[in-house]
């Protein structure tokens, strides 16, 4: 069964918060945490 995940703004906010705090310490990071959330 298939599902369709839906994002509220506030979560997407925060994703994209993490992205730039993952973005300041490592350059692979912020990849592999958006790769991480596509699986997911």
């Amino acid at each position: 069964m298939a599902y369709k995940i839906i994002v509220s703004p506030r979560a997407q906010m925060e994703i994209e918060n993490a992205i730039d705090y993952y973005a300041m310490y490592s350059s692979n990071a912020p990849l592999s945490f958006i790769n991480l959330l596509k699986v997911t």
